[in-house]
């Protein structure tokens, strides 16, 4: 097991969800930052699929290997109308996060039946919504 899945969970739930414009404006997401690429990949190298002159054929194996069990493994603490997934920094592509998202219709839901409440809502976010239900 790659992940203690019951912590990320936790800090997941503690994390306020915001507006996502990284996957749309019909989505909102909370992004739990969780290290560097090299700390975490086996290879311990960053590199793009046009640019990997600096790895093995053998490390980019292991590395697939391990982003695809690290995939599978944060499947399990999806909810029942979320995605949970690894993505890499906006600002810096070494950066590693667990993202878990949310379809904006099913956030009002969530809203209007009290399984979100305020204190779980970026403060911009959740006077929109309040706008909204108004």
């Amino acid at each position: 097991m790659i992940f203690d899945l019951d912590k990320i969970r936790q800090e997941l739930d503690n994390l306020p969800w915001e507006k996502s414009y990284e996957y749309g404006d019909d989505t909102v997401s909370r992004w739990l930052y969780i290290g560097r690429v090299w700390s975490w990949l086996p290879s311990g190298k960053y590199y793009t699929a046009w640019a990997c002159s600096n790895v093995s054929e053998e490390e980019v194996r292991k590395d697939q290997e391990w982003l695809e069990q690290a995939e599978n493994e944060l499947k399990k603490i999806e909810k029942e109308y979320t995605n949970v997934f690894m993505a890499e920094g906006i600002g810096d592509p070494t950066d590693l996060y667990i993202v878990e998202t949310m379809d904006y219709d099913h956030f009002i839901l969530c809203v209007q039946n009290g399984t979100i409440t305020k204190e779980n809502v970026d403060s911009d976010l959740w006077d929109e919504v309040q706008k909204e239900l108004a």
